[in-house]
């Protein structure tokens, strides 16, 4: 089923998968009883990233500027995802676009992963920690693409594609 407003489900997909990533971020923090932090030093790095020099904001704002980029960050890949998502149903050939988009924003994200890593904050861990949170917001972004696309719970994956790799028989 084609989405009648693409932008609309990937802001949604967008929205929900940021959701999940900083909830997972909080959690983890949480769990190690040092809740921001993590956030924090991220917007803090993005301060620097942007030439306006490192910290020096407080605690607050470093959290929200992080919150910021990852929402923009996110529901533009959302965007994208579901852009894709609607032209692989009209035109099966994009879902290797999909694939693709899924491959390289992974590897800019390991990248990212393996910057963290270096801080003696994170160490090491900061590998599996972020790998968990991205995988979190994909399968909650890949869901709701999925839902809002196949309404009908009572999926038939014995005979999802009958349709396409047996036209002319007859179904059973």
């Amino acid at each position: 089923m084609l989405s009648r407003n693409p932008l609309r489900e990937g802001v949604m997909a967008g929205a929900l998968g940021a959701t999940a990533i900083a909830g997972w971020t909080l959690a983890v923090d949480a769990f190690t009883d040092r809740i921001g932090v993590t956030g924090a030093l991220i917007g803090a790095w993005i301060y620097e990233a942007l030439g306006a020099g490192f910290g020096g904001r407080g605690f607050g704002a470093h959290i929200v500027t992080w919150l910021v980029a990852l929402y923009i960050g996110v529901i533009g890949i959302g965007m994208v995802a579901s852009w894709l998502y609607n032209g692989a149903e009209r035109k099966p050939s994009l879902a290797f676009g999909l694939i693709m988009l899924v491959v390289v924003l992974e590897l800019i994200l390991l990248n990212l992963t393996g910057l963290a890593s270096q801080n003696p904050l994170f160490g090491g861990g900061a590998w599996l920690y972020g790998l968990i949170g991205k995988i979190i917001g994909a399968f909650v972004m890949g869901r709701f693409l999925w839902r809002t696309h196949h309404p009908d719970g009572a999926w038939d994956w014995e005979h999802a594609n009958d349709e396409h790799f047996h036209t002319g028989m007859k179904k059973v």
